[in-house]
């Protein structure tokens, strides 16, 4: 359905930065028992985006986690992750990085800095 709403190359780096946005949290959650391995699965199922007219929210366990620019305009271009403000709007100071050139930037697993 992304594919269909914001055409597959788009798409694609947008399920690229999601996969980052899980393998770092796996790689900080090293914990190798059964707790472990739930924190885990249930991080990965949280991850989900949803979109706006502007932009993408990237939401991590029902959290705003950041934002994806969805087209050019202003001071920002198509694929600028931008850090959230809030749980509903992010923040437009700077760019954070940019999902077309796999530049993540700082964004971590715990969001966009």
């Amino acid at each position: 359905m992304l594919h269909q709403k914001i055409g597959s190359d788009f798409a694609f780096a947008v399920e690229d930065y999601l996969q980052y946005i899980m393998g770092d949290y796996c790689a900080w959650n090293k914990n190798e028992t059964e707790i472990g391995a739930r924190m885990r699965d249930e991080f990965i199922l949280g991850v989900r985006v949803d979109l706006g007219k502007k932009y993408a929210k990237v939401m991590t366990r029902g959290s705003a986690h950041s934002f994806i620019v969805l087209q050019d305009g202003g001071k920002f271009r198509k694929g600028d992750i931008l850090m959230a403000a809030s749980w509903a709007a992010p923040a437009t100071n700077f760019s954070r990085g940019n999902v077309l050139t796999k530049n993540y930037g700082n964004t971590t697993w715990t969001g966009a800095r």
